[in-house]
């Protein structure tokens, strides 16, 4: 007599097959299916097992099953603690960081508000340590010089070639500007450049969000994200002084290029001190050659232009007309213009656009406005 479904009833611990000694050959599949997953997860946890083997075959598969399931177990619970005391090692520093440097403040009477600026602070370095917020780069000392420069090139060149100085710049020259950028991470409100300061640096946004105090002439604020720039005029002046204060909206890492160093790579290739000396006679003239030619803002491409976006988002992303209508074509006629324009013919083109309809991104229309220089 064949066993009934729920249990298997035979003379001896042999028998046949497990379906038919359990009573599933006429059940469905699904049935079939669950069982036999009941079966396989009990097997490799450990667990109780609804259905137990009847041949010696299947006594082989259990068998071996049973010994990969204590296995794969041991290595899925040593990666979990190997997590779990990874972050509490990351939290246990933290704590340490920030007890010490409490304990200090608080002996030292610093004011709240600066305690509470550090603390944020140092969580910060340490997401970045953590290598949550993609800051962490520690581990290029491992590497080997070539790679190293390799590496760094890969990671700073998307930002650095946006300048239109470093752009036109042969391969090789490019690789030496990104090895001397030196990445820098700021918190939430710190100033990264202050008004009235020597400026000798300029800085390119990898990531973050910074602000440009009072950056328009109407006393608008103005923000720049990556791959953006600030202070690129210092480059190529002889002295110059910072004509705007620049804070950090919230943590933001930028890659600090100095002025002597530029000057030491001029001294060492000939092409660059021959590319650097025609940009600084152009930057003699003017400074249109480092403005955006759609918006003659500071700090960004043409191909970043936020101005740009809006106006090709206003003419096509409506999908019902692919012509401009003639107040967006007069803006980007003056765009064409602005390389040339300056003075009062330009003063008096930005007037006529303004009279044409506003655009829909304000951020476009205060770098239009933009009237001071970025030093």
């Amino acid at each position: 007599t064949w066993g009934t479904y729920g249990g298997a009833c035979e003379p001896s611990i042999e028998g046949s097959p497990w379906r038919r000694r359990y009573g599933l050959d006429n059940s469905g599949i699904f049935a079939q299916y669950f069982v036999a997953l009941h079966f396989a997860v009990g097997l490799i946890t450990g667990n109780d097992m609804s259905v137990s083997p009847g041949t010696p075959f299947e006594r082989c598969f259990a068998s071996a099953m049973m010994l990969l399931g204590v296995l794969v177990c041991s290595m899925i619970l040593s990666r979990l603690l190997i997590i779990v005391s990874r972050e509490h090692e990351f939290s246990f520093r933290l704590d340490e960081q920030i007890q010490q440097a409490c304990g200090l403040m608080r002996q030292r009477r610093v004011a709240p508000v600066l305690q509470a600026k550090v603390r944020r602070y140092l969580e910060g370095q340490l997401k970045a340590m953590r290598g949550q917020a993609g800051g962490d780069r520690g581990f290029m000392g491992m590497l080997s010089p070539w790679l190293r420069v390799e590496l760094t090139e890969s990671l700073n060149r998307r930002v650095i070639v946006q300048h239109p100085f470093i752009k036109s710049l042969p391969d090789d020259i490019i690789r030496h500007l990104c090895t001397e950028a030196v990445p820098q991470l700021y918190a939430p409100g710190d100033i990264v450049v202050e008004k009235g300061h020597t400026a000798a640096s300029m800085f390119f946004i990898t990531r973050g969000k910074l602000r440009v105090v009072n950056a328009t002439s109407r006393g608008n604020h103005a923000y720049l994200e990556t791959p953006g720039w600030i202070g690129d005029k210092c480059i190529f002046r002889k002295c110059s002084y910072r004509s705007h204060s620049v804070v950090a909206v919230r943590s933001t890492e930028v890659l600090i290029l100095r002025k002597s160093s530029v000057l030491a790579l001029c001294r060492e290739h000939r092409a660059l001190d021959k590319a650097y000396r025609v940009f600084q006679k152009t930057m003699s003239e003017g400074d249109s050659v480092l403005r955006c030619p759609f918006c003659n803002g500071l700090g960004h491409s043409e191909e970043d232009c936020a101005a740009r976006r809006a106006s090709e988002t206003e003419v096509f992303g409506s999908g019902s007309s692919c012509e401009a209508s003639p107040a967006q074509r007069l803006r980007k006629s003056v765009a064409r213009f602005g390389r040339r324009a300056s003075g009062t013919i330009w003063e008096t083109a930005i007037c006529a656009v303004r009279s044409a309809p506003a655009r829909s991104s304000r951020t476009a229309c205060d770098s239009i406005g933009t009237e001071a220089a970025w030093s």
